[in-house]
């Protein structure tokens, strides 16, 4: 038998939609700090029904991606080891 997927599934693939969108948004703006105008912004806002603010705030986080990025820690740190003493 054939299944409709579910409406989870459905929105799991489209989560996944928007994670691969980010990443392609990434690679191309690797070295550049370009963001939508405000204008395109209220743009997009009114077509997909969304508010301004919030499409700002969404860019705005994703300028900043590197500000969430987790901390390596180092494995097996035992201490500091003076180098120079006086």
């Amino acid at each position: 038998m054939n299944e409709m997927p579910s409406i989870h599934q459905k929105r799991l693939a489209i989560d996944e939609q928007i994670c691969a969108l980010l990443f392609q948004r990434k690679e191309l703006s690797a070295h550049t700090k370009d963001s939508p105008t405000d204008e395109m912004m209220k743009e997009w806002a009114q077509k997909y029904g969304f508010d301004d603010k919030f499409l700002t705030m969404i860019f705005s986080v994703i300028k900043s991606e590197k500000y969430y990025q987790s901390r390596v820690e180092p494995v097996g740190f035992r201490q500091y080891i003076p180098v120079l003493q006086s």
